[in-house]
């Protein structure tokens, strides 16, 4: 007799993290509507698995509708991250994480991308501002598309959409290691990146557990200031995480020790 996903999900302490991807980027009526079906349908069939969108709360078209009430995880690209109605749904209870592919901030407003062509930094201040936001999770489409570079080593164009258009390490974090004598993936400059910028954030939620929760968001607020607008200076991010890691040491004292 087979269990019920849900019951085997809770039964194995797993209830938390598991979601459904229930559509990617809903972009017009009938695919929001498809939405709200499969929402529907997991929500009653499926209580306790949450239901995952790439999708930002408020619609592009509102003819569309709403998807409130069918997703439960919303995940807007950050060109389209609009901080009122995200606050909105965290107070609701629902979470929220965030994501990029391509280049696709609006002009003058651009976003960190994740391409070779643009500095380190954008790889690892996204989480500073998943942190801002009260951000939970990060979401990128994939790490070793490669099939269509040929050899990655070489061809830095891993994403062609077009005879104009191309996109350099675009959905590709890791690099093949057979090609280099290595069994194994090997992890790129830029993957490394984001790992610090992970340890960025859990400095943050350590101090914020500490009781140090605003000095934190102080940190946060003064390098990033929007999903359009940062400190480029690494240095300055790199003397933040010295600043965060001397007062959580601070916090570790202690009373009266020096």
């Amino acid at each position: 007799m087979s269990m019920n996903p849900s019951r085997y999900l809770k039964a194995n302490g797993c209830e938390k993290l598991a979601y459904i991807y229930v559509l990617d980027e809903p972009n017009d009526a009938k695919a929001y509507e498809e939405v709200r079906q499969r929402g529907k349908f997991i929500h009653e069939t499926q209580p306790g698995i949450k239901v995952l969108c790439t999708e930002q709360p408020i619609p592009d078209d509102p003819a569309w509708g709403t998807l409130v009430g069918s997703v439960d995880i919303w995940v807007p690209l950050w060109a389209l991250f609009e901080e009122r109605s995200a606050a909105q749904r965290l107070r609701a209870g629902d979470e929220l994480w965030s994501y990029t592919a391509l280049c696709q901030g609006k002009p003058g407003a651009d976003t960190p991308y994740w391409e070779i062509d643009f500095p380190l930094l954008d790889y690892r201040i996204p989480l500073w501002m998943n942190w801002r936001y009260g951000i939970t999770g990060l979401l990128y489409w994939t790490m070793v598309n490669w099939e269509s570079a040929g050899d990655v080593w070489t061809n830095t164009v891993t994403y062609q959409p077009g005879p104009k258009t191309c996109y350099n390490g675009e959905g590709a974090l890791f690099y093949p290691g057979v090609d280099a004598g290595f069994a194994g993936p090997v992890a790129s400059i830029r993957l490394k990146q984001i790992r610090e910028g992970l340890e960025d954030y859990e400095y943050l939620k350590l101090l914020a557990d500490a009781g140090e929760g605003e000095f934190a968001m102080q940190t946060v607020q003064a390098l990033a200031r929007s999903w359009s607008d940062w400190d480029t200076n690494p240095a300055h991010l790199q003397e933040a995480r010295e600043k965060l890691a001397q007062r959580l040491i601070q916090k570790a004292k202690p009373p009266g020790a020096k």
